[in-house]
């Protein structure tokens, strides 16, 4: 395995067997394919993230390749909690229901755009919410005919309960990481946090 440095941001590039462009850490021993993203970590030890448009040719293509490997890991992730934890919701449902607790309530239109589906498919979503007692519907006091939705005590108690069942299916995976991978994971999640803030 090759590195090369780049650069005043140290941008790490691995060439090998576990990734072309980007620094990561592969679950060893364990057979599991979880990635553990260091990169983002090195980058932030100084509590700054450097603009990309700063960047040289080769630390923006490093970036872009860590971006996608992290989209990709994350999206497999997702899927395999959200088809093992047992719900009968779509990942949709608890975004939705993740953003009103988060943001409070929102019409029903900027939900769909938020999520990139047609306003009748999130209408639909939003009668299965509200038949389940988990959103109220209500006409937008500013806007007569928009519809303002907010989540309920039953809807953060569910949303609740399926992020402790979808962690549940993780802890068996992370406790056969060693511990230098498990504080990794916890600053790489800290990170992401920290960048979906600003995103």
């Amino acid at each position: 395995m090759t590195r090369k440095t780049y650069g005043p941001l140290h941008t790490s590039v691995w060439s090998g067997p576990i990734c072309i462009r980007c620094e990561v850490i592969r679950a060893q021993n364990s057979g599991h394919c979880a990635l553990v993203i260091i990169y983002i970590v090195k980058l932030c030890k100084s509590d700054t993230l450097h603009a990309v448009t700063k960047t040289s040719a080769a630390e923006r293509e490093a970036l872009e390749a860590l971006a996608l490997e992290f989209i990709v890991s994350a999206a497999r992730l997702t899927r395999v909690v959200g088809k093992k934890s047992g719900s009968a919701y779509s990942s949709n449902a608890w975004r939705v229901l993740s953003d009103l607790e988060r943001h409070g309530a929102q019409r029903v239109s900027d939900l769909a755009q938020q999520q990139n589906v047609a306003q009748p498919t999130m209408t639909a979503l939003m009668q299965r919410l509200g038949s389940e007692g988990w959103v109220t519907r209500e006409p937008d006091p500013t806007d007569g005919r928009a519809t303002l939705v907010t989540i309920t005590s039953r809807g953060a108690q569910a949303l609740a309960d399926y992020r402790t069942n979808a962690a549940a299916v993780l802890v068996p995976h992370l406790a056969d990481l060693p511990s230098d991978d498990q504080v990794t994971l916890l600053r790489a999640a800290e990170i992401m946090h920290r960048i979906v803030e600003v995103a």
